[in-house]
């Protein structure tokens, strides 16, 4: 084989390397603008798809399934047909209803506790 030849052939794989990462880069940007006009369409509605909590949640489809049978996430059945639906303030009040405290935080009412049980035994003058 020529050098010639190798060096077309090298020629012919970097172009092909580049059209590749070109590429992927254009799927990765039309992967993000996909998801940026979904959460777009999301924050104007206010009554979502089982598939748009799913995307709001991270949730699995089964996992969904398996709270609105055990009636742990609010939802609605319109006429009582075999869609799904939920409000999206009650998802997002369902997402954070654990809440869980700071480390400040829990200092700050047991100091609190603790001098409310003083003055309620007489302990403080």
């Amino acid at each position: 084989m020529s050098i010639k030849m190798v060096d077309r052939i090298n020629g012919g794989l970097q172009s092909f390397s580049l059209t590749l990462k070109h590429e992927y880069r254009m799927n990765e940007i039309m992967k993000r603008f996909d998801r940026l006009e979904q959460l777009t369409l999301l924050a104007a509605k206010s009554v979502l798809t089982l598939d748009e909590v799913c995307f709001l949640t991270g949730l699995a489809k089964s996992s969904l399934y398996k709270l609105t049978a055990n009636k742990a996430i609010p939802h609605y059945r319109a006429d009582g047909g075999k869609h799904i639906y939920f409000k999206k303030d009650e998802v997002e009040n369902w997402l954070t209803r654990n809440r869980i405290g700071s480390q400040l935080e829990d200092e700050q009412k047991a100091v609190a506790e603790f001098f409310c049980n003083k003055a309620k035994k007489g302990g403080l003058v």
